[in-house]
């Protein structure tokens, strides 16, 4: 735990805490490291463009595809993040791990149904497991409220 770890480093200083930045302190201190994104993704493109070059599509080549491409992501990349960025401030944070988590198991039978990849006991355990879990989460859930109602039994 994060906080426990926290605390924990505070007591070996003897207590004593950093006190906290004021907020425009802390955004003038987020907009200073901006800069830094922007080069990190500089070096990420010239080092792809360096060490791969060959694999990196003309114009000429990727103009074809452009059309569909933009329909995939208006279609399907967009309302997928914005969905999974914007729903897990309304659940609890073990709801959305599950979630999350059942992106590995459509990843699995994709993988295996698109590309051929073997599907064996493992992948097939794995996937009851991870889907159990999703759903005995939430079922739990619904029960822990009814037991509140009747406190005296």
């Amino acid at each position: 735990d994060v906080v426990h770890l926290r605390e924990t480093l505070s007591k070996d200083r003897g207590g004593a805490r950093r006190p906290r930045r004021p907020r425009h302190a802390r955004a003038k201190a987020t907009q200073a490291k901006q800069p830094r994104r922007h080069k990190r993704r500089i070096f990420s493109a010239s080092a792809a463009f360096l060490l791969a070059p060959a694999y990196i599509p003309k114009v000429e080549q990727a103009l074809p595809a452009l059309p569909l491409l933009l329909i995939f992501m208006a279609l399907l990349v967009l309302p997928g993040t914005y969905a999974s960025l914007w729903g897990p401030k309304y659940l609890s944070p073990g709801i959305v791990g599950l979630l999350f988590m059942t992106e590995i198991v459509v990843g699995a039978i994709s993988v295996a149904l698109l590309a051929g990849e073997p599907f064996g006991i493992r992948e097939l355990t794995g996937v009851l497991l991870i889907a159990g879990a999703s759903m005995l989460e939430p079922l739990l859930a619904l029960r822990r409220p009814l037991r509140n109602l009747h406190p005296n039994d």
